[in-house]
């Protein structure tokens, strides 16, 4: 058979008790430590964060001008390509046909 449980002998001590002055102090001094290196942390990624917006905008004008050039090289070639063409028409045209 199971005992019934038996209450403890001594209370529980008390946990309730208020922190003293200095350790609310040192711990209000952590807080305040902890707040200025965030602080810091948060500067730095904003300044960071500047730099690589100016270094996209500066690959996105790249990519633009390349795709300029590209349309006006095509543009180009299709040109050259299409007076080839009509000299291999027209030469075509001109020889006598095949016995």
């Amino acid at each position: 058979m199971a005992k019934a449980p038996q209450p403890p002998d001594a209370a529980p001590p008390d946990f309730a008790a208020p922190p003293s002055q200095t350790v609310v102090i040192e711990t209000l001094l952590d807080i305040q430590r902890s707040l200025g290196v965030l602080t810091a942390q948060v500067e730095n990624l904003r300044a960071a964060s500047s730099t690589h917006d100016s270094k996209l905008d500066r690959l996105s004008h790249t990519v633009f001008a390349a795709g300029a050039v590209v349309a006006v090289l095509t543009a180009l070639g299709g040109f050259v390509l299409s007076r080839i063409w009509d000299g291999v028409a027209e030469l075509l045209r001109t020889l006598p046909p095949a016995p």
